[in-house]
């Protein structure tokens, strides 16, 4: 019957291009059950483009072009990582770590609140340069001083645990600094 649950998911299937037919139970649920799975399928697949689009074109956060978005066996979602360094990595990919560089805010200080490069504090400056982490970064990422390449391979997978361990204290440190000093 063309009850309102079955109108939905009809108009859902035609959005993404999947038939479907709910007067299909009665030759088995798997029927539908294959049809139904095939529209989540396909929604989770154009989201998914979608969000992959908005992240390549923004105008903020140009660290989405360099990202790997396709991990599959590095991926740092696992069982493999304690919630901190997920957290971490997260922030870290997503730009989310609370720096001083936001550039959506005009007339905003950017520099480094750490270091006398007079550079933005940007996830790459935080993570790569920035001399007064450098001892942190050293100890966790075996390098004072990131490249860029080495940067990037971290935000891709070289070793999440590393790296998240690494952004856990360099924060930590960063923040001890900022609040004795009031940068």
């Amino acid at each position: 019957k063309n009850v309102y649950w079955s109108r939905e998911w009809e108009m859902l299937g035609r959005k993404v291009g999947v038939t479907v037919d709910c007067t299909e139970v009665g030759r088995g649920r798997d029927v539908l059950r294959h049809q139904l799975t095939s529209v989540v399928e396909a929604m989770r697949n154009g989201w998914r483009q979608e969000c992959e689009g908005r992240a390549r074109t923004s105008l903020y956060h140009r660290q989405y072009l360099t990202l790997d978005l396709d991990l599959g066996d590095r991926h740092f979602l696992s069982d493999n990582n304690d919630l901190s360094v997920i957290s971490w990595i997260i922030k870290a990919r997503a730009e989310l770590i609370d720096l001083n560089y936001k550039p959506w805010i005009n007339d905003k200080n950017y520099l480094c609140s750490l270091c006398n490069l007079q550079e933005d504090e940007t996830v790459f400056h935080f993570v790569a340069r920035c001399p007064v982490i450098g001892n942190i970064r050293h100890y966790w990422l075996g390098k004072r001083v990131l490249n860029e390449i080495d940067f990037n391979c971290y935000l891709n997978g070289r070793d999440w645990r590393r790296l998240g361990n690494f952004l856990r204290e360099a924060w930590k440190c960063r923040w001890d600094l900022v609040a004795e000093f009031n940068f």
